[in-house]
């Protein structure tokens, strides 16, 4: 009685044993599969984190020849500028010199008419002298 009773508590033991066992490995397959599925996915990520950090790399490389490019055309705005400047001042002394020139030329037409003013009161005078003369030449 007692052997049988341990044969059947032997049996049942294994039976347990039996199915822990494929409780196990079936776990243990499941944990291969969800080792597998994580090992994949990091490999993934890890894929993706290389893309990210080259393109990263390709946007801090081309920012950097944008700031290059933006302080050329920076310092090309600030040399038209200055360019703009010394233009317009150039063009202010040129209208300056101009005003001078004209003023200059106003002055010399008001000399030039003076000049014919006197020239004509001169004539005139040699015209009156010359008749003068004839008359006291006449007159003797």
């Amino acid at each position: 009685d007692a052997t049988d009773q341990l044969e059947m508590t032997q049996v049942e033991l294994q039976g347990q044993v039996g199915r822990l066992r494929d409780e196990l490995a079936l776990e243990r397959k499941e944990s291969e599969l969800a080792a597998a599925k994580a090992a994949a996915r990091a490999h993934g990520l890890e894929e993706r984190i290389v893309q990210v950090e080259s393109e990263k790399a390709q946007l801090l490389a081309g920012r950097d020849i944008m700031k290059g490019e933006v302080e050329v055309l920076t310092d090309k705005v600030v040399d038209l500028s200055e360019a703009k400047a010394n233009l317009i001042d150039q063009v202010e002394t040129m209208r300056d010199v101009q005003a001078g020139l004209e003023e200059k030329i106003n002055a010399a037409e008001d000399e030039e008419m003076k000049l014919e003013q006197r020239a004509q009161a001169a004539e005139a005078e040699r015209e009156r002298f010359e008749r003068e003369a004839r008359a006291e030449l006449r007159g003797q």
